[in-house]
């Protein structure tokens, strides 16, 4: 039990932080996109922990403390040819970067990621005409990886906003 409220600290704390950290950010992009900043903070929190440098290189997570050390980390993946995504929202680089001309600097920068993220998303919500599958899908193509995604964010969504 008491390591039970242990967590439940520590997800509010983190949750709250970030939340007055970044407000700005999510409700500007929410905006520019017409995605709701709810679950913009939902998916920024399954993604990233609301980290702003936060990297995943090929599946493994990095947190660096810095900018300057998640821009060299990642470019160093990246010339390597790995898959990293960036940032708050975890863009794909190898995806997205070229695709929307945005530089690793620019991926890096939380109201640029979130935008991003933001478009992205809701992209795949009209795809899929539907919140939840554009969740999933912004995630993954796999049909079991895109459920259990969908889940973590709705249970981020229900802890954050459902009170």
């Amino acid at each position: 039990m008491i390591r039970y409220i242990v967590y439940m600290l520590l997800f509010i704390n983190i949750f709250f932080t970030a939340h007055i950290a970044y407000a700005g950010v999510f409700s500007y992009a929410a905006k520019e996109t017409g995605v709701s900043s709810k679950i913009l903070k939902s998916v920024s929190y399954v993604e990233s922990g609301f980290h702003p440098y936060a990297l995943d290189i090929n599946g493994t997570p990095s947190f660096p403390k810095t900018y300057a050390s998640a821009y060299y980390i990642a470019r160093y993946f990246i010339n390597k040819g790995y898959l990293v995504d960036i940032g708050l929202m975890q863009v794909n680089y190898n995806i997205w970067a070229k695709r929307l001309s945005l530089s690793l600097r620019e991926l890096l920068e939380p109201q640029i990621n979130t935008q991003t993220g933001a478009y992205i998303l809701g992209r795949y919500i009209l795809k899929q005409n539907s919140i939840v599958k554009g969740i999933g899908e912004y995630h993954s193509g796999n049909f079991i990886a895109a459920k259990d995604y969908e889940i973590k964010v709705l249970n981020a969504y229900s802890h954050f906003f459902s009170r």
